[in-house]
């Protein structure tokens, strides 16, 4: 028993295990959240409510890769193939293209309002708050990932 209690020990002292479980634990928590929040949403939220919640799940799916532009592929590779200046100049750029972008979709949902209202069922604040979740999503998106790529998961 002496000898199992040691192994565990020298196992758990291993950074990259500790960082491992880590990651599993948060990541696994967040889906965890989002199970149990359906669960309590059931009980509150119509068929019609969950239809338009799942309608506003694509709406934010869609404008994250309209918004991102598919620059979070590029990022991973900025990060480890390049300087440190490079990476910075690459970051810059993202968040300069999802803003450039947000503001380009804030004029069409404001010059369109009626028809897209129309067509995606959403008033025209709703959008807004879509098109700013998703920017807001890049932000942090992106957070994570260098917290990652440098592995500050645990301190």
């Amino acid at each position: 028993m002496m000898y199992l209690e040691k192994m565990m020990k020298n196992l758990f002292s291993i950074s990259l295990i500790k960082k491992g479980i880590a990651f599993t634990l948060f990541a696994s928590l967040s889906q965890g959240i989002n199970f149990i929040l359906i669960l309590l949403l059931s009980f509150y939220l119509s068929k019609e409510d969950f239809g338009i919640l799942n309608l506003f799940n694509i709406l934010t799916t869609v404008l994250s890769i309209i918004l991102s532009l598919g620059t979070q592929s590029y990022f991973g590779i900025a990060y480890f193939k390049n300087t440190r200046d490079y990476f910075i100049k690459i970051l810059n750029s993202i968040f300069l293209i999802a803003i450039v972008i947000t503001i380009v979709v804030v004029i069409i949902i404001f010059t369109c309002s009626n028809f897209l209202t129309d067509f995606l069922g959403f008033t025209s604040i709703y959008q807004l708050y879509a098109l700013i979740f998703c920017l807001l999503q890049i932000f942090y998106t992106t957070n994570l990932e260098i917290y990652r790529f440098e592995e500050k998961i645990i301190e």
